[in-house]
C-alpha cells in the first residue's frame, strides 16, 4: 500500500487556486509570496463560504510545506466539513473540494496514514469526476492522472494506461502549455500550475530536453516572478547539469530578498556555491542554520558546511561540525543522509571530495581531472576510500559516455565486504546493469539489478532496490 499511495501523495503538490474572484486571486498571490499572516487578514475579512474554507486549508498547507512542517489532516478535515457545508452546485465548488482532499492525502500520508492517504484521492478524484472533458478544472486534475498512471504503470501494470513515456510526456505538456495560454485561467492558479508542473516532471519522464522545453515556454521572467518559482527553476536546471544557469536564478533571487522569505533558497544557493567551489556558500548556508525555526534540513546544512571546511584543513571547524550532526535526531530524509556521511568522516579525502562537489555541479571534465590526480596516490587509500574512488571513476565515465571503462570502474567497486559501511558497491550494480540495458544486454544487465537486489546499502536502499527491481521488468 505504501508504495501505491506513495504515488498519489506526490501529486497534491498540484493543489491551486480555483476562483476568478479579485479577492481570491489577490490572497492567493500572498500565499505564493508567503505572506501568511497577510493571508489570514485578508480571508478574516471575507465572507464565509467553501472558498474561504478552501484559502484557509491552502493556506495552512503551503505555509507547512514552505517551511517543512509536518502538515495536520485533522485541521483539512475540519475545513472540508466547512466546505461542505457550503456546499454549491457549481465546477468551481467540486475544484475546491476536490483539492482539500489531496491537501488531506499529501496531510495523512505524511503521518503514516496509508490507506487514509489514498482513499482522500479517489475522493478528490470523485469530486472532479462530473466535469465537462474540456473545462480547465477537469484538464488540470487530467494531469494528475497521468503522473498517477505513469507510476502506478511500474508497480502494477494491468492498474494503469497503456501510453508509452513518450505519449505520456507529450500530453502532460500540451495539458500544461494549454492550461498557461487559456484566458479563463486565473493568473495565480497559472503561477502556481508552472511551479507544479515542473516539481512533477520527473514523475512523468526522464526526457530532460522536454522538461526544459516546459520551462522555456513560461518566458523568460517567470523564474525570477516568485520565490517558489526561482527556487523550482533553480531545482529543475540542476537537476539538467545546467547549475550556471541555476546560479544565475538563485543570484537574481537573493538580489530580490527571495532568500529571507523562503528559506530553502538559502540552503539550495549554499549547496551549489558548494559544488562549484565558491566560498560564498557558507554564508548561505550560515543563514539557512539561523533562519530554520523548525530544525528541518539542519543538520544537512551543517554537514554541508563540514565538507567546506574539510578541504581548507580546518579540523576543529569540520570535526566539532560533524560531531554535533552525529549527535542529533534526523528530522528529513536529508538529514539521514548527512549522519550518515558525518560517520564518514574519518575517511574523508580532499581529492575524492573536490570530485564529488565537481560531479554534483555537472563539470565532469574537472571531475574526471580531480580523480586523475588522486589516482596517483590511490595506493595510500585505505579500502573504504578505494572503494569510493572505483565508484566515482565509473560514475564520470559513464557521465562523459566512456561505458568500457565506466563498467572496469563500477566492477572494482562492487565489494560485497564492504555493501554494510558503503552505497558504492549496490549502486555501482546498478549503473552497470543501466549500461548493458542501453546496448541491448538485457541479460547482462538483468545479472547486474539481481546483483543490486541481493547487495546491502546503509543508506538510501529501498529506493536502489525498487529501481533495480522496475529496470528489470
Amino acid at each position: 500500500m505504501r508504495r501505491f499511495t506513495k504515488i498519489s501523495i506526490l501529486t497534491v503538490l498540484l493543489v491551486m487556486p480555483i476562483m476568478a474572484m479579485p479577492q481570491t486571486d489577490s490572497c492567493q498571490n500572498l500565499i505564493l509570496n508567503f505572506r501568511f499572516d497577510d493571508a489570514r487578514q485578508q480571508i478574516f475579512r471575507m465572507p464565509e463560504g467553501y472558498q474561504t474554507a478552501w484559502l484557509s486549508a491552502y493556506t495552512l498547507f503551503v505555509e507547512q510545506l514552505s517551511e517543512l512542517g509536518k502538515p495536520q489532516p485533522d485541521a483539512l478535515a475540519e475545513l472540508l466539513k466547512t466546505a461542505r457545508h457550503h456546499q454549491a452546485n457549481s465546477a468551481d465548488y467540486q475544484q475546491c473540494l476536490s483539492d482539500i482532499y489531496l491537501m488531506k492525502c499529501y496531510a495523512c500520508f505524511v503521518n503514516g496514514s496509508y490507506l487514509s492517504s489514498y482513499t482522500a484521492y479517489t475522493q478528490a478524484r470523485q469530486a472532479v469526476a462530473s466535469l465537462p472533458p474540456d473545462d480547465w478544472r477537469r484538464q488540470r486534475f487530467e494531469l494528475i492522472e497521468l503522473i498517477y498512471d505513469g507510476q502506478v504503470q511500474n508497480v502494477a501494470p494491468l492498474f494503469a494506461d497503456n501510453l508509452t513515456e513518450n505519449k505520456r510526456t507529450e500530453r502532460y505538456c500540451k495539458i500544461v502549455e494549454s492550461l498557461t495560454h487559456n484566458p479563463e485561467v486565473p493568473d495565480p492558479f497559472k503561477n502556481e500550475l508552472k511551479v507544479a508542473s515542473l516539481l512533477l516532471y520527473p514523475l512523468i519522464s526522464n526526457n530532460n530536453s522536454s522538461g526544459l522545453k516546459l520551462m522555456q515556454s513560461f518566458g523568460r521572467e517567470w523564474p525570477v516572478s516568485s520565490p517558489i518559482a526561482a527556487y523550482t527553476a533553480a531545482k529543475h536546471l540542476i537537476a539538467n547539469d545546467s547549475t550556471p544557469r541555476a546560479l544565475k536564478i538563485l543570484s537574481s533571487a537573493c538580489q530580490r530578498g527571495y532568500n529571507k522569505q523562503f528559506n530553502s533558497i538559502n540552503l539550495l544557493i549554499g549547496n551549489t556555491m558548494l559544488n562549484v567551489g565558491n566560498d560564498s556558500c557558507e554564508l548561505f548556508l550560515s543563514q539557512f542554520i539561523s533562519n530554520q525555526n523548525n530544525l528541518s534540513d539542519v543538520l544537512y546544512a551543517k554537514f554541508k558546511l563540514a565538507w567546506h571546511k574539510f578541504p581548507k584543513g580546518d579540523t576543529t571547524a569540520y570535526e566539532s561540525l560533524c560531531q554535533k550532526v552525529m549527535q542529533s535526531s534526523a528530522i528529513t530524509p536529508s538529514d539521514a543522509q548527512a549522519k550518515y556521511e558525518c560517520a564518514m568522516y574519518r575517511y574523508w579525502d580532499t581529492l575524492l571530495l573536490r570530485a564529488r562537489l565537481s560531479f554534483d555541479a555537472a563539470d565532469y571534465q574537472r571531475c574526471k581531472s580531480i580523480l586523475e590526480a588522486a589516482g596517483q596516490h590511490k595506493s595510500r587509500f585505505t579500502p573504504i576510500q578505494a572503494n569510493e574512488y572505483a565508484y566515482r571513476m565509473g560514475r564520470v565515465c559513464h557521465k562523459t559516455g566512456d561505458w568500457a571503462n565506466a563498467k572496469r570502474f563500477y566492477e572494482a567497486a562492487i565489494d560485497r565486504n564492504l555493501e554494510k559501511t558503503l552505497y558504492y558497491p549496490c549502486y555501482a550494480a546498478y549503473y552497470i546493469g543501466l549500461i548493458y540495458k542501453s546496448e541491448g544486454d538485457k541479460t547482462k544487465a538483468n545479472e547486474y539489478f539481481k546483483i543490486c537486489r541481493k547487495t546491502d546499502s546503509p543508506i538510501y536502499s529501498e529506493s536502489i532496490h525498487q529501481k533495480a527491481k522496475r529496470e528489470m521488468e
